[in-house]
């Protein structure tokens, strides 16, 4: 059974059984990458490559966590102790995500003062390093384990925002909160944060996805940076401006999350463009069209008619000739809609690298993938490639590394977080 994964592991290093596990998901994001700190929807996949948390009681004020440095592989144990009753001191390692939980529970809910001592077993199947399975998967397990044990009665939004303020306030990691929502929902998710955060699960679409690993690591917290202070110029220069109709003027705000982006046209905005710097021009167009691309996107995955009008008004006419050829098949559809959305962040956002452009010419040139592009949540390191069956997948995973990739792994859409006592 998948929850028993590594029990005996776990068992070893516990010195007793375990009496419970807590396991959640690793995530790849499919549609309108680095959008949802705009306030826009995004789309992430959660698969197969999961963080699984074994406990023990322990009759100490105490949680004694063994691991190993990158929560996976078997390499030297690691051990580490979180003093539940002064949880204030921040470590500079992976267990600071646990304490963090803690820390945000401990404010949040009354019942958190159920939460005793346990000795914990924590082991992943990719590194905690990787941009797959992060930081959250371990937030949202850890979250979760406590959640079961001290019956916390938390339900899953809330697994997922407190994981969320674990690291983005306690860890002050700068981040969206897509990795924490995808690992606990399961699935394919769509996450929606204005006017309040929604969930929306969708599972009837079945993906077959390679997840390929450059080997290279580009954080992109200081590009996130860049790229809203960019618009940040734009929006200010905008609104100064009395060239402005006040109906257009409305739309816009002083940040890049106040602008109301899916009431604004291409064409509308067009107008506008010549006010503010080339950059800031190159950013709001990225904005609109990665938004309108991925709205056709999450209509294909919830089954909906495909909106051949409006691809036709974003795709060139080599790409609709291809997508007329194949009578508009779904699923091909989505691979072009994926290969779109790669092309404008690597050439209006700069959200790509040289590694990764040779990696992913070399695949489209040999395989038969129907879309690939960068999967980007932390840093800029992996691809993500959607394909028709495993054997088309297989052929991926080998023309990859042929290519220089460090590895590329066959994944399945996932279910969400899960609890289990023994």
């Amino acid at each position: 059974m998948i929850h028993k994964k590594y029990f005996e592991e776990a068992e070893k290093i516990l010195g007793a059984k375990p009496k419970f596990v807590a396991s959640a998901p690793g995530g790849v994001d499919l549609f309108n990458t680095h959008q949802d700190y705009k306030g826009l929807p995004v789309v992430a996949a959660a698969v197969n490559l999961r963080t699984y948390v074994y406990a023990v009681p322990l009759n100490e004020e105490k949680i004694k966590i063994s691991t190993t440095e990158s929560l996976s592989g078997n390499k030297e144990i690691v051990e580490y102790e979180i003093d539940l009753k002064d949880t204030s001191k921040k470590e500079k390692n992976s267990i600071e995500y646990l304490a963090a939980i803690i820390r945000v529970l401990k404010r949040m809910e009354k019942e958190s003062a159920k939460i005793n001592g346990l000795k914990i077993y924590i082991r992943s199947d990719t590194p905690i390093s990787q941009d797959i399975s992060g930081s959250g998967t371990l937030e949202v397990s850890s979250m979760m384990l406590l959640n079961g044990i001290f019956n916390l009665g938390l339900d899953k939004k809330r697994i997922a925002e407190y994981s969320f303020l674990a690291e983005s306030y306690e860890v002050g990691t700068l981040c969206g909160r897509i990795e924490q929502y995808t690992s606990t929902f399961g699935g394919i998710v769509v996450l929606r944060q204005k006017p309040t955060i929604e969930v929306e699960e969708i599972s009837r679409f079945p993906l077959t996805l390679v997840v390929i690993n450059s080997g290279e690591t580009r954080p992109v917290d200081s590009i996130r940076s860049e790229r809203e202070n960019e618009i940040n110029e734009g929006l200010q220069l905008l609104l100064e401006s009395p060239m402005l109709h006040k109906t257009f003027k409305k739309k816009l705000g002083k940040t890049s999350y106040e602008v109301d982006w899916e009431k604004i046209s291409k064409q509308e905005l067009m107008k506008y463009l010549f006010l503010i710097p080339e950059t800031s021009a190159k950013r709001f167009l990225f904005t609109i069209d990665m938004n309108v691309s991925t709205q056709i996107a999450i209509s294909i995955l919830k089954g909906d008619e495909i909106n051949i009008a409006k691809l036709k008004e974003m795709f060139d006419e080599e790409r609709i000739r291809k997508l007329e050829k194949m009578n508009w098949n779904p699923e091909v559809v989505l691979g072009e809609i994926m290969n779109y959305q790669h092309e404008i962040l690597r050439d209006s956002y700069e959200m790509s690298t040289e590694k990764i452009e040779k990696i992913r010419n070399y695949i489209l040139a040999f395989s038969p993938v129907l879309g690939i592009k960068v999967s980007s949540k932390k840093a800029i390191n992996n691809l993500i490639a959607l394909v028709r069956n495993k054997e088309e997948a297989n052929n991926v995973v080998n023309e990859a590394l042929e290519a220089g990739a460090t590895s590329a792994t066959v994944v399945e859409v996932d279910r969400g977080v899960e609890f289990y006592s023994f």
